[in-house]
């Protein structure tokens, strides 16, 4: 569910197949030509970035929609990677556990150019990517004004710091991980996830248990 720069709200839903907009009191097909193939261990994922919706199932090339105008979802242009999930960081998107010409990077995040989420060329205009050593995989990219990425080992914050660094990425909680990316919720800088002995509230900078002898 979104809501688009002229205060008009959107229901989106994808299945294995096809995307859907809610019309009415029905879901209509607004998927590309020929539909999608998602894999059977995938599933949707979807950001809204200013004005455009994107949409990623690792699968297709991600997709992207403008509120108030689209009237089919369409290839995000640029050549952006696969990811399993995405975000809205700042002035970028950003894609986690991915696949880009370089190959399979489970462990690593990339983003756009700054302001611009159809340029992807790595080096220009801050569009960049990150390998996190001993991370394990990228399960959940959480946005804002900074990202907050959940990995399989441990939780990452990327910090915008500006060119050339783009992005200062701290290792803020060791040996603490996500074991599902639908684990994941968030309110406002908080964000909740399961990890492998319960459920953790994260503040930004440390991680909390929360579920003990209570889930």
């Amino acid at each position: 569910a979104v809501r688009g720069s002229d205060g008009a709200a959107y229901n989106f839903a994808g299945d294995a197949s096809k995307l859907y907009k809610m019309a009415t009191a029905s879901w209509a097909d607004v998927s590309k030509a020929l539909g999608y193939a998602t894999g059977s261990e995938e599933r949707w994922e979807f950001s809204q970035y200013g004005n455009t919706l994107i949409a990623t199932n690792y699968s297709d090339t991600p997709q992207a929609w403008t509120l108030g105008s689209s009237s089919a979802f369409a290839d995000l242009a640029g050549t952006p990677p696969k990811g399993r999930t995405v975000a809205a960081v700042r002035d970028f998107v950003m894609f986690g556990n991915i696949t880009d010409a370089t190959g399979t990077s489970p462990n690593a995040v990339r983003w756009c150019a700054i302001d611009d989420p159809t340029s992807w060329t790595i080096g220009t205009n801050q569009a960049d990517r990150q390998v996190l050593p001993n991370a394990g995989f990228v399960r959940k990219v959480v946005g804002g004004e900074y990202a907050v990425i959940l990995c399989e080992n441990s939780i990452y914050r990327a910090t915008y710091v500006g060119s050339p660094i783009v992005f200062q990425f701290d290792e803020v909680a060791q040996n603490r991980g996500c074991v599902s990316q639908g684990s994941v919720a968030s309110v406002g800088n908080l964000v909740f996830f399961l990890s492998d002995d319960g459920l953790y509230l994260f503040d930004g900078n440390q991680a909390v248990p929360i579920g003990a002898n209570k889930v």
